[in-house]
């Protein structure tokens, strides 16, 4: 898979996969955000592309087709250092201790709640340092029985990945998600 955007501009895709695809608005109209990255043999670079390196195609509908084409490539040539990080148990832990982030306007519900985690970066405008986190989706009780056709609604938890003794004056959360 190649997109082609100028006569000397390509984008080639080893191994093109796909990061999500759409959501539901509060009015039941299905929504889509197609995004890829490529998915390299390199468990590294994968990690890399997966979390800075992507194509999205945002579509208005399915009628009028692509809106808008975005390459995301941020730049990462400034790096601070290798930092170990914690494992996923530990950062559940920590999540259930109430060591997180999040914008979700309730509080965390019971451990059963916890849906899936994964390892991230979260970046953006606003971040001074690309940084890794557990981004945990739990299910918000509180929405239950709100979604159409039986659908739940899940909130974004992070907890920064990175062992605690290297971590000072995080900057605070701007409500943003990634």
């Amino acid at each position: 898979m190649y997109l082609k955007l100028k006569p000397e501009k390509q984008y080639v895709f080893q191994r093109p996969l796909n990061v999500d695809g759409g959501d539901y608005n509060i009015y039941e109209e299905q929504t889509y955000h197609i995004r890829f990255f490529d998915g390299v043999d390199d468990l590294e670079e994968r990690i890399v592309n997966y979390n800075f390196n992507q194509v999205s195609f945002i579509l208005s509908s399915e009628e009028e087709g692509i809106w808008l084409i975005r390459i995301h490539k941020p730049n990462l040539s400034k790096k601070v250092g290798d930092y170990p990080i914690i494992s996923v148990e530990k950062a559940r832990e920590l999540l259930l201790d109430g060591y997180f982030i999040t914008s979700v306007p309730f509080g965390l519900p019971e451990a059963d709640y916890i849906a899936k985690a994964e390892l991230i970066y979260r970046y953006g405008e606003g971040e001074k340092y690309y940084m890794p986190y557990y981004r945990f989706y739990v299910e918000i009780p509180e929405e239950k029985g709100r979604a159409f056709d039986g659908a739940k609604t899940y909130g974004a938890y992070y907890v920064p990945a990175v062992e605690s003794k290297y971590l000072s004056g995080l900057p605070v959360w701007d409500g943003n998600f990634h």
